[in-house]
């Protein structure tokens, strides 16, 4: 039955604006179906469709199936609209309360925002970040490890991701009290640049040649390396 439900909503996708045939009353009967791999499949079909309803339809199932595979179901179907999607699911009241949940889900969202590199969708996301600075703090925490996420472990070689503006908000993370929200803040100011920016990145040292005596050093090094040594450095 509720497969042959799934089958006839897809049917009338084409004409989900104006929900003739009943397609939203399907759609939400689905979505608390006592199977959860129903409700699953609900959720990645409401991929297809880009409405107020069927986002908010799939707001509530996140919220009430808390369990990896709906995390990636809801990503899965997104296709940027993940800035919106995170901006829903941080107003609505019973994700003002902290889960593990809730906590990996917004991470997530803050990392594909980042992988998009779209300056002007980052900018929004810093954005919603400046709102979550006061009050409870794992809103806060969640954003940033999720943009954390999305930054290379080394930037030495890595090009800054281009800003339209200096991110106010990390440039106030970066004066805080709390120490680790200082390193977070460096971290990223040095992954950003904008317009009139200074780079916080460590200037590349410059490396000078061994001498034919150094070079000598460095290969008798190597030889008695292999001799003593080796054999214990597996």
């Amino acid at each position: 039955l509720a497969q042959g439900l799934l089958t006839s909503a897809r049917k009338d996708l084409p004409r989900a604006e104006s929900w003739q045939a009943g397609v939203f009353d399907k759609l939400g009967k689905l979505a608390s179906d006592p199977s959860r791999l129903v409700r699953l499949q609900m959720l990645l079909t409401l991929g297809a469709i880009n409405t107020e309803q069927t986002e908010a339809l799939r707001a509530e199932i996140v919220r009430e199936n808390e369990h990896a595979l709906f995390r990636a179901a809801a990503m899965t179907g997104l296709q940027r609209r993940e800035l919106d999607f995170l901006v829903r699911l941080l107003g609505r009241p019973e994700w003002q309360t902290p889960s593990d949940h809730r906590q990996q889900m917004v991470s997530l969202l803050a990392q594909a925002i980042i992988d998009e590199a779209e300056p002007e969708r980052i900018s929004r996301l810093l954005e919603v970040l400046v709102t979550r600075l006061t009050g409870s703090s794992w809103m806060r925490d969640a954003i940033l490890s999720g943009v954390l996420a999305a930054v290379p472990r080394d930037l030495q070689n890595v090009r800054p991701l281009q800003l339209p503006n200096e991110p106010a908000v990390l440039t106030k993370l970066a004066h805080s009290d709390d120490e680790t929200l200082r390193e977070r803040a460096f971290r990223l100011l040095a992954f950003f640049t904008w317009p009139g920016a200074s780079s916080l990145r460590p200037a590349a040292l410059a490396v000078q040649p061994l001498t034919p005596e150094e070079q000598r050093r460095a290969e008798t090094g190597e030889q008695q390396f292999a001799l003593l040594c080796a054999a214990c450095h597996q």
